[in-house]
């Protein structure tokens, strides 16, 4: 009783009893400090008598959490300098809630998080690749969707009345030379940007005088940039995406040609957010790392940003996003999101701004909290949200430990050669230049039609590179089909971890090489774990495998059926 009270009065906490449902709350950092009004009375010779309020930072120990389900909607805004752990807590945030059964859907401007996402099984999609059609429909009538890109290249580029009109008619021109008859159809034949930009040759060509010439050859030098294969043609349907998807703009060579896509994307999934039902919970967690992109400077630009964040909630979306300065984002970005996350600041307006979001319309609060933003340590930040009401200083965990055994997060892998990350398997060329480097081992893997693949994989100990490299097949098996999933790289958990139909099912990949009554013994001890288990071995120890794992709900298969796996397989 004596131990438990002074441990109260020190600001001590038992990891685990802050947060009762386990199943929503994702443990983020230690908490460190906690700002406490504390009142006082005044009282001396002369001095009329009264209380007042000192706010002071005192100890709080114990793990973190934080819990949806707590707060009155799902959002989390994240600011701070670079360098300081917004993007740590972007791959925890990532991580925690890709293994509880959300949608995760991640824009990623500096292609950052693109092995983690792939690492934990999730797909990657480069616009180079997976191009986006702005001119598509996608459910909006002609009419809107011409002054909807109107007012975007408006806003993005302050084009004046003349510019917006011409842009307005050669859009209206292209979709017209597809067939349309009227600007409330929603059925036409799209235009892509090849359209516009050759509408607009004719238009120049046309051009009755040289103010008019110029003003529409400046509009498509402008829009020439958008004139790539990110914006040619439509590759996605936001409609069948599922599990963890990134969208990485990194290969763009320029802001606006980023922000372009990013807004089109969630354009999109606005529209598809609008035409399902409304939704109990969160179902779809959408990540915006960089979102100065989308909101930097320009009210307009943040448009969509706000209408995901002001009606997301009803319709089971949930929103998080990190930026560099609180002071760039629309006031109704930060009062729609429950939760706010500030790391370490530096520039006066900066941190007098993200104080009045923290200490509100308390002066002594906000002046406390202006001295702790200033001496905030990486992945440390001061935490506040509807649930947890007094600022909190959380130092947050690093990532490996949160990853929690998932392979490779790619902190600490050796990339300064100039040659491929090793670390992991890669295919090459010539697999036959690393032949004799002691520190490379290597492979041949048939695909099919007589033609193989060569992999290499710097040496890790008695981690062999055919047990790495069929993992990440079946992986890629996986994502193909759709299936959630993660890999796991621990001596307690399996290859993979797949989840279907609400079961867990374990996923082993077996070389042959240890003896078999230990991988039965492994394979007794999953069973027990997971409701199922499926097993894949190498040609050569296939049929030993089979005739002597005799165990209830675990499945043998080939590595060469791999490509046989399906959903009922599982």
């Amino acid at each position: 009783m004596i131990i438990d009270s002074i441990k109260k009065l020190l600001g001590y906490v038992d990891r685990g009893l802050q947060e009762q449902d386990t199943d929503a709350a994702m443990e983020i950092g230690d908490s460190r400090w906690a700002l406490r009004a504390l009142r006082h009375v005044s009282i001396g010779p002369g001095v009329q008598r009264g209380t007042y309020l000192d706010h002071r930072w005192m100890r709080k120990r114990g793990g973190f959490y934080i819990n949806p389900k707590r707060e009155s909607n799902p959002h989390i805004v994240i600011v701070g300098m670079s360098g300081f752990g917004k993007s740590t807590l972007l791959k925890s945030l990532i991580v925690k809630m890709s293994g509880r059964g959300k949608r995760i859907i991640i824009f990623d401007a500096h292609s950052e998080h693109v092995e983690l996402v792939r690492r934990i099984g999730g797909r990657v999609y480069d616009p180079r690749a997976c191009g986006i059609n702005i001119l598509a429909l996608d459910g909006m009538s002609i009419g809107e969707r011409i002054s909807e890109l109107v007012g975007v290249f408006k806003s993005m580029y302050g084009l004046g009345y003349i510019q917006a009109t011409k842009l307005g008619s050669c859009l209206w021109y292209c979709y017209r030379n597809k067939g349309a008859r009227s600007r409330d159809s929603r059925a036409a034949t799209p235009p892509n940007f090849s359209d516009l930009m050759n509408e607009l040759d004719i238009f120049i060509k046309n051009s009755n005088t040289s103010g008019e010439r110029n003003t529409l050859m400046h509009l498509k030098y402008r829009l020439s940039a958008f004139n790539s294969g990110a914006f040619r043609n439509d590759v996605i349907d936001v409609n069948k995406i599922s599990g963890v998807v990134l969208f990485t703009t990194g290969s763009l060579t320029s802001n606006e040609t980023r922000f372009l896509y990013m807004h089109e994307l969630m354009q999109r999934l606005y529209n598809s957010m609008h035409s399902s039902d409304r939704e109990i919970g969160v179902k779809t967690y959408l990540f915006i790392d960089e979102a100065q992109f989308l909101v930097d400077d320009a009210a307009n630009e943040s448009g969509i940003i706000r209408k995901l964040i002001e009606e997301g909630r009803k319709y089971g979306f949930g929103v998080v996003m990190a930026t560099h300065m609180s002071t760039r984002l629309p006031k109704a970005v930060i009062a729609n999101a429950s939760t706010f996350i500030s790391f370490r600041a530096r520039e006066p307006s900066e941190i007098a701004y993200t104080a009045g979001i923290i200490g509100g319309s308390d002066s002594g609060k906000g002046d406390a909290v202006k001295g702790m933003l200033t001496r905030l340590n990486t992945n440390e930040a001061i935490v506040i949200s509807t649930s947890h009401r007094e600022p909190r200083v959380v130092r947050m965990y690093d990532i490996n430990r949160i990853m929690g055994g998932v392979r490779g997060t790619g902190m600490g892998d050796d990339t300064a050669r100039n040659e491929p990350d090793l670390s992991e398997p890669v295919v090459v060329t010539d697999g036959d230049m690393y032949r004799d480097r002691p520190d490379i081992e290597s492979m041949n893997v048939e695909t099919g039609n007589g033609v193989s693949e060569s992999w290499i994989m710097r040496k890790r100990g008695n981690i062999s590179i055919e047990h790495e490299v069929y993992v990440r097949k079946i992986s890629d098996r996986f994502n193909a089909l759709g299936v959630r999933h993660v890999i796991v790289d621990n001596s307690r958990g399996p290859d993979i971890i797949a989840y279907n139909d609400g079961k867990r099912v374990a996923v082993e990949y077996e070389t042959g090489r240890k003896s078999i009554q230990a991988t039965i013994r492994m394979l007794e001890r999953r069973s027990r774990e997971f409701d199922r288990v499926l097993v894949l071995v190498n040609r050569e120890s296939y049929a030993n495998y089979l005739s002597s794992v005799r165990i209830d709900g675990v499945s043998v298969m080939s590595a060469d059926s791999i490509d046989r796996i399906c959903v009922d397989t599982l």
